[in-house]
């Protein structure tokens, strides 16, 4: 049986949840494994959380939702061979 599962490039992120993964994916990049989102956002959360991307839970503050990345989530946004574009810029005015 083969597997059927749409990916990334397949599937239609709808703005929101486009900017929720690429708001999840900075700050992982950063050190954060987790953001805060406004709980208003509920609905993309459970879109992302079906397609197996995020996790969430309630925020500590009112009316807030504690969301991270899953493994697969990783897998699939984060890159090894991603380099912040201030560093890309350094090493091109350095090697200029």
């Amino acid at each position: 049986m083969t597997d059927t599962t749409p990916t990334p490039t397949e599937i239609v992120f709808s703005p929101t949840q486009d900017l929720i993964l690429e708001v999840l994916i900075a700050r992982y990049r950063l050190g954060e494994n987790c953001w805060t989102f406004n709980s208003n956002l509920t609905k993309q959360m459970l879109a992302l959380e079906d397609l197996g991307y995020v996790t969430w839970k309630s925020g500590i503050i009112y009316k807030t939702v504690l969301v991270w990345l899953t493994d697969k989530g990783k897998k699939e946004f984060l890159s090894n061979t991603y380099e912040a574009p201030i560093l890309k810029n350094y090493k091109k005015k350095k090697n200029k």
